[in-house]
């Protein structure tokens, strides 16, 4: 199983001389693949279909939630037996935060229905919004979602026009303070 990194020629060739047939990778897109080299040396390659929209957006809930807790701090301060200074850490709720998603596919959506229960505003970019009557959610400009949200959370493609959507320059636009949560990839 390979989790991260590319699947190339050296490593189909490493894999068939120690007699592997197979080669599973945990992503659902597979551009890391060269499937040539595994036709090549007779590997059958395969991936996961496709992932829990759920999953990925509780996953990015959890992220939020951990660092407006502050529980890395107070975590590191219990280990190193600081119980004093580990009640310091005062965190933020959730509910009390503008949240700012980028990318309202199947994910994005997941992820705004859960923070509309929470109770959180939710400000949202995408070039095509849904019209889902059941989410709350302000459409707004990409600048205005980095100015004004606490949290900016990303559920979108690894493609091209996507790389470094957030650059130095976005950065410097969102509020001093804000979290920025990546969960997609190569964005």
């Amino acid at each position: 199983m390979f989790p991260n990194g590319a699947l190339r020629s050296r490593r189909f060739q490493d894999h068939a001389q120690t007699g592997h047939q197979r080669v599973s990778t945990a992503k659902h897109r597979v551009d890391n693949v060269d499937f040539g080299a595994a036709q090549h040396y007779c590997i059958h390659v395969t991936n996961v279909p496709a992932y829990s929209p759920n999953a990925i957006a509780e996953f990015a809930l959890t992220d939020m939630l951990y660092l407006l807790r502050q529980t890395g701090l107070v975590q590191r301060d219990l280990h190193q037996n600081h119980y004093q200074t580990a009640t310091t850490h005062i965190g933020r709720e959730l509910r009390h935060t503008k949240v700012g998603v980028i990318g309202t596919g199947r994910i994005g959506r997941t992820l705004i229905a859960i923070l509309n229960g929470i109770g959180a505003k939710v400000l949202a970019f995408d070039p095509h919004p849904p019209s889902d009557p059941h989410l709350i959610f302000e459409p707004v400009t990409f600048q205005q979602l980095l100015h004004e949200s606490d949290i900016v959370t990303l559920h979108i493609p690894g493609t091209p026009e996507n790389t470094h959507l957030i650059d130095e320059a976005a950065i410097a636009t969102m509020k001093p303070g804000a979290l920025l949560i990546n969960t997609g990839r190569r964005t």
